[in-house]
């Protein structure tokens, strides 16, 4: 099993990442985690799990945590 984090700085952008990461065998695990940073900002996080292990997040260069 592969897992990975998509992360983000905005909502509506993690549903987007998320449902590309769904259309190529990408299942998320739990609920959306949000954090804020000292400076109010937050950052939206989805952690993904996959069988397949030669498979990669579409996204995960620019916005996923490894």
């Amino acid at each position: 099993m592969k897992y990975k984090i998509i992360e983000s700085g905005f909502s509506i952008s993690l549903i987007e990442y998320v449902n590309e990461a769904i259309k190529i065998c990408w299942t998320p695990i739990g609920g959306v985690s949000i954090t804020i940073d000292k400076y109010r900002v937050p950052t939206y996080c989805q952690a993904m799990v996959t069988d397949n292990m030669s498979l990669k997040l579409p996204v995960e260069r620019k916005f996923a945590i490894d």
